[in-house]
């Protein structure tokens, strides 16, 4: 029998208090609410008191009274009060005490956390050493949700800082603890959610927090999750019995351990489930000796919905002729409906080279204008089904990693660009296959539908939309469609690869009626995160994780190849050609039934529509619209880091290789500073190298500068007090991003060279080449400076001086005021021999074709035509082409009219300071255009200089043709009206003043000449031009690459003309994500279109096409910023 030793009094206590043991022992408990005991407080240390009154507090049972009346004894012998004792230290004995202060409701655990939240949201840089150790004591109170206060102290600080928390004081970790959520413990179904002290909603509602981060967070153990709570008897106390039940249903065919899998379904499923489980197994058993999985039906459409159609989309064709067309159609696609167009139209076009897939090169043309609205996968993959099952091979083992834009079947071309290509003009944030990662991030995270397409502004317009373009037009939202594409794909795929499973008892169209009743995210989900669990490769990614990428690229469903450079394209593609086999294949036991056909037609529809608002196929031409396409080309996969990997391993490993590329440029933006920079390049340096099995990179980078657009929102921010000069917000980005990039390139000390040239780019309306003159000029030195500093000679061996290129006459609203952009780039930016212009298509553009497409009407500023005038009057005269004189002075007046609009509230001063012909000053004025505006923001040319080590400033006016230029500094009113194009408010209002003019012959004969001018003036200053063929077709007026300037700009070989000069042009691809070709489509396309034009013309010499595009190709080596000799 154990007795209970008592101490009495203070002496007694301090006799024995050395021989205590560790463990508390009720005879040291000290009740301070007998004052007998207050001398212990001063014959004890203070730590020794401390330790005592834990030991009672914990061990002795006092009520709230008495708990009360006993910290204010302590508080007063000891001045200080013992709550205080939990910010300071951390000991086992304290939790027990922090809980029973507590639940006496002495200590108000919500405060502490509403103290905590506050800091925490004002990001209270003491914030961890503040709360170290309350933090704990809260944890622990919240942690086993063992008391009535628990749930509310977790529900508030979820709601408050969300289910992650910080490092020291996270929801999420005091779940998993509480109810043992960890990977290991859902795997052996030790997890179990439930707590006594929670009522049934109480548990449901903490299970909806939970069941929710699992969803977004774990969807690889999402399923499995789910399934061990179902299998706890526990979860019957709060889940209702229908819920649970349903549940199940959904989880069973995606369970692959088959105890749980067994388990699960006893448990649950009803009578009638079980016996439909047994005629499943049956089923099966009996599904291969059956001809046809249906009674045969094909998906095809009426006549009635045919003709509706067609008159809208064939207005060339009579209602008669329609219905024989029709019925021809029918006739050839009786057998196998409407999907077998796909294989009939493929069967023309299509053939194997080597036994890769390509197409016929006098098919080419025709191919792209089918292709670029409905993509090559389409064609290729219902080509291989129907190829196999006609020929037998049953269902061949493909492992679909051909290019992404596949060869054409000539040998001769085809072994031209083996000698090695050249790309000069690849924009490598566009320049990836942005809609195949786009849909595969899509279809493999459609928890993000909502987030990506709901909310997001620039999916509200429907770029292919051919009347109205707005969210009012009769079609459902972005965010539906591709909910039921991700559902349609979920449920199809997993139809086929549980096509021999007796468990599955799926009924996809059963299923898909249900989901389209009552459509929801978190169903797409199960069905998602089930499929990438059981099925999906996952690919080791930089930092050594492994991560799915698409459920599709799976080995049960074809021979996959993880290595591979287009892995990323293989899954859709397997999907896509095991569906078409499904289709095709008569005698196939696993053929779709017709609601199943009609899913399928259903999720191409959506996926082929959502194609067209990435890649441009809509018939619209300009900048703005490719912009607008551009601006959405990576939003939909940025955020995951493994689908960024992959864009490098298309856009330079697969393109390199697929392209035969030897030099490889490849465009990045210019960051606003060095360590960004750095940075950048260094992140896509390790992407490219990890895509390449670690070889180094041997693409080298071009940065570009950004353009914005003045316009009249710029204009409204300034007022008399704060002026700005134009384009001021691209002005300040450019200044910082070239001194930024000079830092970067003279502190490379030795390394390898990365940055080989610079740009600018974007659209060119609104924001003219003087915008980067001083940048341009400046950073054209960058090598002469580097090497006046004494350790950089010593500390690097080479580095070749940086190219410019320009990206200037690709938009415009008028040829005039393409060319002038050209000719300003050229002087403004001081171009010199082996520079390049991008584009350029102004240049060689036919006037007379423009012109008649624009209904002989331009439509653009004041002060763009008022330019265009003064640049026609006096480049004109300087390159000795005549205009009449009635023309010259209609031109005149037409200036002058021009400028006394606009320069309306200057009159007086033009007046008082003009001595001559305005038209001269204003010309002098246009020239000084490539001068800093800076420089006269005092209304007067005032060199600045330099005031540090940087010589920006000594950049800011041109080196070429100073000693005019200066003069025309000292005019007053040239520099005035260098000062007002600037500064002044009122001026810049009215030269954004819209205005049209008609076009008449002589002013199209006129253009058309000072584009033969221009271009020779190009040739003798031996600069490029980078052609990019698609890209220009696509933005561009004239619609047929045998349009394509290129052939105007450089004819050698093709004929025998003298009176026009060969420029140095490349063929180059520009941005592969938007236009969705590849660089040896581009020579295919170009040589297909020369070779009709010439065909037709009786002209059969195609020895002399082949001479042409090699002799391009090797432009393309010779025009590259990296010497190709020496790194290739």
């Amino acid at each position: 029998m154990h007795e209970t030793f008592r101490v009495e009094n203070v002496k007694t206590f301090l006799t024995l208090f050395p021989f205590r043991s560790n463990e508390p022992e009720e005879w040291h408990y000290i009740d301070l609410t007998e004052e007998k005991w207050d001398p212990l407080v001063k014959e004890l240390s203070s730590e020794e008191f401390e330790a005592c009154v834990t030991d009672t507090l914990k061990g002795k049972t006092y009520s709230t009274k008495s708990l009360l009346k006993y910290l204010e004894r302590y508080e007063n012998l000891t001045g200080k009060r013992y709550q205080d004792v939990f910010w300071k230290k951390s000991e086992p004995e304290l939790y027990a005490v922090f809980n029973r202060l507590i639940l006496h409701g002495i200590l108000d655990g919500k405060k502490y956390l509403e103290e905590f939240v506050k800091d925490y949201k004002n990001e209270d840089p003491d914030l961890e050493k503040k709360w170290e150790f309350m933090a704990g004591y809260l944890k622990s109170e919240i942690k086993g949700l063992c008391n009535e206060h628990s749930y509310p102290m977790l529900k508030f600080l979820i709601n408050e800082i969300g289910m992650d928390g910080c490092e020291f004081l996270s929801p999420w970790r005091i779940l998993k603890e509480t109810f043992s959520l960890g990977y290991y413990a859902i795997q052996h179904r030790e997890c179990e959610f439930f707590s006594p002290v929670l009522g049934k909603e109480e548990h449901r509602e903490l299970f909806s927090m939970v069941e929710k981060k699992f969803f977004y967070e774990y969807p690889d153990i999402y399923p499995e999750y789910l399934t061990a709570l179902l299998l706890k008897e526990s979860t019957a106390l709060w889940m209702e019995q229908s819920e649970a039940y349903e549940l199940s249903k959904l989880l069973l065919p995606f369970i692959s351990d088959s105890y749980r899998r067994e388990t699960l379904y006893q448990k649950y499923m009803t009578e009638e489930d079980r016996k439909r489980y047994q005629e499943r197994k049956e089923w099966l058993k009996e599904q291969k000796k059956r001809k046809a999985y249906d009674d045969g039906r094909v998906m095809s459409y009426s006549g009635e919905d045919y003709l509706r159609i067609a008159y809208g989309v064939c207005p060339e064709y009579s209602e008669d002729e329609l219905k024989y067309r029709y019925d021809s159609i029918t006739e050839q696609s009786r057998e196998k409906g409407i999907f077998s167009l796909l294989y009939l139209y493929a069967e023309n076009v299509l053939a194997k080279r080597d036994g890769k897939i390509a197409v016929k090169l006098e098919e080419v043309l025709n191919w792209n204008s089918i292709t670029k609205r409905l993509g090559q996968d389409l064609f290729t993959t219902a080509w291989l089904a129907y190829r196999d099952g006609n020929n037998n091979y049953g269902e061949e083992k493909h492992q679909f990693i051909w290019p992404a834009v596949i060869i054409t079947d000539d040998v001769r071309l085809n072994n031209m660009l083996r000698k090695g290509t050249a790309e000069n003009h690849f924009h490598l944030n566009g320049s990836t296959q942005s809609f195949s990662l786009s849909w595969a991030s899509l279809m493999n995270h459609p928890g993000q539908i909502e987030a990506l397409l709901a909310e997001e502004k620039r999916f509200e317009v429907n770029r292919d939309m051919h009347i109205s373009r707005g969210t009012g037009d009769n079609v459902i939202s972005w965010k539906e469609r591709i909910m039921y594409a991700a559902m349609i794909r979920g449920l199809l795929f997993r139809r086929m690869m549980s096509e021999t499973d007796p468990y599955f008892d799926g009924d996809p169209e059963g299923e898909f009626k249900k989901f389209c009743k009552f459509p929801m995210i978190r169903q797409i989900d199960i069905v998602v995160s089930a499929l990438r669990k059981m099925y999906g490769v996952c690919f080791e990614q930089p930092n050594y994780k492994k991560k799915c990428l698409d459920y599709a690229i799976s080995r049960g469903f074809y021979d996959v190849q993880e290595e591979a450079d287009n892995r990323l394209l293989s899954g859709e593609r397997a999907f896509l050609y095991n569906c078409f086999v499904r289709i095709y294949q008569e005698q196939n036991p696993k053929r779709f039934s017709l609601f199943e056909q009609k899913m399928f037609y259903l999720y191409l529809l959506i996926k082929h529509q959502f194609r067209s608002e990435l890649i441009q196929v809509n018939h619209r031409v300009g900048f703005y619209n490719f912009a607008r396409y551009q601006e959405r080309k990576s939003q939909l996969f940025e955020k995951y880091k493994e689908y960024n990997v992959e864009a490098q391993r298309l856009a330079v490993v697969a393109a390199r290789k697929e392209n035969h590329i030897k030099s490889f440029e490849t465009r990045i933006m210019v960051q606003q500073s060095e360590k960004q920079l750095r940075g950048y390049i260094e992140e896509l340096d390790e992407q490219i190298k990890f895509s390449g099995k670690n070889a180094a990179p041997d693409n080298y980078y071009v940065l570009h500068f950004p353009k914005k657009a003045f316009d009249s929102q710029a204009i409204k921010k300034e007022g008399k007090l704060i002026i700005y000069p134009r384009n001021v917000v691209s002005r300040r980005r450019a200044e910082l991003g070239a001194r930024e990039l000079r830092k970067y390139i003279i502190r490379e000390q030795g390394r390898e060279q990365r940055v080989y040239g610079i740009d600018a780019c974007s659209n060119e309306i609104g924001c003219r080449p003087e915008t980067f003159a001083t940048e341009f000029r400046y950073l054209r030195h960058v090598s002469e400076l580097r090497y006046k500093i004494p350790w950089y000679r010593t500390a690097v061996k080479c580095y070749e001086e940086l190219g410019l290129t320009y990206h200037a006459g690709e938009d415009f609203l008028d040829i005039t005021d393409g060319i002038r952009a050209i000719d300003e780039a050229i002087n403004f930016l001081e171009l010199q021999k082996n520079d390049r212009l991008g584009h350029a298509i102004a240049l060689g553009i036919r006037p007379e074709e423009y012109y008649v497409q624009k209904n002989m009407t331009i439509y653009q500023s004041q002060q763009d035509r008022l330019d265009d005038l003064i640049w026609l009057l006096y480049r004109s005269v300087e390159w000795d082409i005549t205009i009449s004189a009635d023309h010259r002075e209609e031109m005149k007046c037409d200036a002058r009219a021009l400028i006394s609009d606009i320069y309306a509230n200057r009159q007086d001063e033009i007046n008082s300071n003009l001595h001559g012909d305005i038209l001269d000053a204003y010309y002098a004025s246009w020239q000084l255009r490539g001068d800093h505006p800076r420089q006269y923001e005092s209304g007067a040319f005032r060199e600045i200089k330099k005031l540090r080590q940087d010589p920006y400033e000594e950049f800011m006016t041109p080196k070429v043709g100073n000693a005019k230029l200066r003069k025309f500094r000292e005019d007053k009113l040239t520099a005035s009206l260098y000062y007002w194009y600037h500064y002044d408010v009122e001026v810049k209002k009215k030269a954004l003043k819209p205005i049209h003019f008609s076009v008449k012959k002589w002013y199209v004969d006129l253009v058309r000449e000072m584009q033969k001018a221009l271009r020779r003036q190009i040739a003798q200053r031996g600069i490029a031009i980078e052609c990019n063929p698609t890209s220009n077709v696509l933005i561009s007026n004239f619609k047929y690459f045998i349009k394509h300037p290129a052939i105007v700009f450089n004819h050698y070989h093709l004929d025998d003309r003298q009176d026009e000069p060969n420029l140095w042009i490349s063929i180059n691809t520009d941005d592969i994500g938007v236009f969705d070709t590849s660089l040896s489509y581009e020579y295919a396309l170009l040589f297909r279109a020369i070779t009709m034009q010439r065909h037709s013309e009786d002209n059969w010499n195609d020895e002399a096409v082949y001479e042409y595009l090699d002799m391009l190709r090797q432009n393309g080596h010779e025009m590259a910023f990296r010497d190709v000799t020496e790194n290739n």
